[in-house]
């Protein structure tokens, strides 16, 4: 499976390169075809990269203080214009102006990331995805924080949310046969909030979305 996610866009992009030898080619469709599959490829292989890092038990937890709140803003403001020419709208909603604590941004920002590229894969043009960040005092100088994805995509199975973050897991239906995917985006998620002290959770039902809820 991850070798056919490698090729196929290595394979688009070298296609590409061969058309611009000739004169009557759309140089400038050609470019935005190889940037596109270039750039999914780079993705794909950072995925990978991550993956063996986990597995390989080479992560460590580095904290540094800030605001939560306005970090988990900027990654939902930075993912927003990926998924403009699906006409995605992507909304972010905090419970608290500041949250101030001792975070890993690094692994917080991937977390994010995957949960919302998750989200926009399986999302139709036109859907909605949000994102709540929430907070309670859990005593003894301890904040707990609570960031929910909501996505109102295609949804999943009963079946499949057993083995969602299973590496290389991914559902096949008719719905979502046209995406692409290693399966190691929500395996990565599971492994850094594990690694983080977290837990995260999912409510999905078929045609009706999907929400993860990471808690911290």
């Amino acid at each position: 499976n991850v070798t056919h996610e490698l090729m196929t866009p290595l394979t688009i992009i070298i296609t590409s390169l061969d058309s611009l030898r000739s004169t009557s080619t759309d140089r400038e469709a050609l470019y935005n075809v190889i940037s596109v599959n270039a750039t999914r490829l780079m993705r794909l292989i950072q995925q990978i990269l991550e993956f063996r890092k986990v597995e390989s038990g080479n992560l460590k937890i580095r904290v540094s203080q800030g605001d939560v709140a306005a970090f988990v803003r900027k990654c939902v403001e930075a993912f927003a214009p990926l998924v403009s020419k699906k006409r995605l709208r992507v909304y972010f909603q905090s419970s608290a102006d500041r949250i101030e604590g001792w975070f890993d941004s690094d692994k917080l920002d991937k977390i994010v990331y995957n949960l919302l590229s998750n989200a926009a894969k399986f999302t139709p043009e036109g859907g909605h995805i949000a994102l709540d960040v929430t907070t309670h005092d859990e005593g003894e100088g301890r904040l707990g924080i609570d960031i929910a994805v909501r996505d109102d995509g295609i949804g999943m199975n009963e079946e499949f949310l057993k083995h969602l973050f299973e590496p290389f897991s991914q559902e096949h239906t008719g719905m979502n046969e046209q995406r692409h995917g290693t399966g190691l985006g929500l395996a990565i998620v599971k492994d850094l909030v594990d690694l983080m002290h977290g837990t995260i959770r999912v409510q999905s039902k078929l045609g009706l979305g999907t929400t993860f809820f990471v808690h911290f």
